[in-house]
């Protein structure tokens, strides 16, 4: 297989993985998740972005018409269910179990990765920078 093969079945199986992940935490069946429109109550999209350092990162997105938004990452081998969290502009969202301590900030088509430091200190580590949707 060459390496676009490889780059697919790559993210075939991480969008695949994220759609599992919240339809398990939703309680939705697996089958509604076949880009399903808006209209339906929900709708899910996936970007792949590529980062500072040439670094990729898949991100699924799942938005509830007037409700809650998620988004599922995977970042060194952890697959990460994250939900909105209030932001003064862009999007941002925090790792569901708050002890991982991951944040996906995003604004347009730019993103960047941080963790939490234990603590409560409120700082931030930069896992990943200057994520470009390509």
């Amino acid at each position: 297989m060459n390496l676009k093969g490889e780059e697919r079945m790559s993210t075939t199986v991480t969008r695949t993985a994220a759609i599992a992940a919240l339809s398990l935490w939703l309680g939705l069946p697996l089958a509604a998740w076949s880009q399903t429109p808006a209209t339906e109550g929900f709708n899910s999209s996936s970007a792949t972005y590529r980062c500072a350092g040439g670094q990729r990162l898949q991100v699924v997105y799942l938005n509830i018409n007037n409700g809650p938004s998620f988004a599922t990452l995977q970042h060194r081998g952890r697959l990460v269910l994250m939900k909105t969290l209030p932001t003064g502009s862009g999007a941002t969202y925090g790792a569901v179990d708050e002890a991982l301590g991951y944040v996906w900030r995003t604004k347009g088509a730019e993103g960047h990765l941080y963790q939490r430091m234990p603590g409560g200190t409120g700082e931030e580590k930069v896992l990943l920078r200057d994520c470009r949707e390509r």
